[in-house]
């Protein structure tokens, strides 16, 4: 028999196997692309803000008269981490040289590198700027006259020197010249403590001087730095690959539909197809199974519902043959025996439904013939087979009738009991039949145990 979960697995096993690569380029071809896409998108966006954030804490930084470098050294941990992530999900999903990735790669250990040159440049402009305020009060402590104004000259200079520090303005510019040779046209003057002191003023002015001029190189390569621009270049690129990618995958949609139309047809062509055919295996099998003339099941039936019964519980085998049908069919015509047949298996189905509206389960088929068989399940007990002797009993008497108003037909029974008389159908079928003829042999119409044989 066929298992009712492989009529739907096997189904439904096809159509998943037919639909998985629809769905798999469905996805791959839009939806993937599209989150992958995002993805990169969203990833340079992150980038430039961290970038433009690095570019304005350094600022900060500048005008800063104490190192605070925490949040540039966090921004530039952040921006390592995006990179790492960035080169390898662009060179393996997007259509992008690797010469101009090699080269963003480039750009951004260049900027790494003059960012940690501004932190070391920018160290030592502070170093220098706390050592002209130590100097200075050195020198105001020191002068005891000051007929020249020298006091007022380093102050003026100090002032100078931190208010160009804050506001971003040239150090050197032509006002803090013209204070420092004004400061220098008296050293004859000084005694030499003094001389040595102003010596290391103007030396750390000059140093201060000579290092914001680098730091201003380094600043305006940072502000000026192409990282930028190429990572722009790139996201114009994916701008106009997502485009293109959204075109194509309109028209890849599109035949997906056709596709999927196809598809629906062949799966709805298929699950029609498929019923059919289990509706005429369902035909075929029950005609293979049912007698065509008098409606009951046939032998082969009789034969595989026996042997699945007999292995399980006890039951009783009715073994029915007709009496003087072989007149009937010779006097008066196959077409007479034929009805002959269907009346007794009208009467024998009638019998098996009032029994089988009690406990007992029964069945009547037809072997070939005019021979029939009545089996009955559950048969266990002492009132069981007082039920099963009435029961024949009643058959016998029921089963008369006649033919043409000329020919009186009759039933001649044999009854086996399983396991009793067997436990195979060949056995239990054997003694039913013996039984029969004995019947036959005793007068017929009547029943006989193949027990009382």
């Amino acid at each position: 028999m066929i298992n009712n979960k492989d009529k739907i697995f096997k189904p439904s096993l096809l159509i998943i196997i037919l639909i998985l690569p629809l769905a798999w380029l469905y996805f791959h071809s839009e939806l993937g692309n599209s989150r992958k896409a995002h993805e990169i998108e969203s990833l340079l966006l992150e980038i430039t803000q961290v970038e433009t954030q690095l570019t304005e804490y350094v600022l900060k930084n500048r005008s800063h008269l104490t190192l605070h470098y925490d949040d540039i050294s966090a921004s530039q941990s952040r921006l390592n981490v995006l990179m790492d992530k960035f080169i390898p999900l662009l060179s393996n999903n997007m259509n992008i040289s690797s010469k101009r990735l090699d080269n963003v790669d480039d750009l951004f250990r260049n900027m790494q590198i003059f960012i940690e040159r501004f932190k070391s440049i920018n160290s030592q402009i502070s170093q220098r700027q706390r050592y002209i305020k130590v100097i200075s009060d050195q020198i105001k402590q020191s002068i005891i006259s000051d007929p020249h104004n020298i006091i007022e000259q380093i102050n003026t200079i100090t002032i100078m020197v931190f208010k160009g520090r804050i506001f971003g303005e040239p150090l050197l510019d032509q006002a803090l010249i013209k204070e420092i040779e004004s400061l220098t046209l008296h050293e004859k003057e000084w005694d030499l403590k003094n001389n040595e002191l102003i010596h290391t003023f103007i030396l750390h002015v000059n140093k201060l001087s000579e290092l914001e001029g680098k730091e201003a190189v380094i600043l305006n390569t940072l502000f000026q730095h192409e990282l930028r621009g190429a990572i722009q270049v790139i996201r114009n690129n994916l701008i106009e690959n997502k485009f293109e990618m959204v075109n194509n995958s309109n028209t890849i949609q599109r035949y997906f539909i056709i596709y999927a139309c196809i598809l629906l047809l062949l799966i709805v062509f298929f699950i029609l197809n498929h019923k059919k055919i289990l509706r005429n295996a369902y035909l075929h099998k029950t005609l293979s199974e049912v007698d065509e003339l008098t409606k009951l099941k046939n032998r082969r039936s009789f034969l595989d519902d026996l042997e699945c019964v007999i292995e399980k519980q006890s039951g009783a085998l009715l073994f029915i043959d007709l009496d003087g049908f072989k007149l009937v069919n010779d006097q008066l015509g196959h077409c007479v025996g034929d009805v002959a047949l269907q009346t007794l298996a009208d009467k024998l189905q009638t019998f098996v439904e009032e029994i089988d509206s009690l406990k007992y389960s029964a069945q009547a088929y037809r072997l070939g013939g005019d021979e029939f068989v009545i089996s009955i399940e559950n048969i266990v007990k002492a009132d069981d087979f007082l039920m099963l002797k009435n029961f024949a009993a009643q058959v016998v008497r029921g089963c008369e009738f006649s033919v043409d108003e000329q020919y009186e037909l009759s039933i001649s029974v044999g009854i086996s009991l399983y396991p009793e008389q067997g436990n195979d159908v060949a056995t239990v079928l054997n003694c039913a039949d013996k039984a029969m003829y004995h019947s036959k042999y005793n007068g017929r119409n009547r029943f006989t145990f193949y027990s009382d044989i």
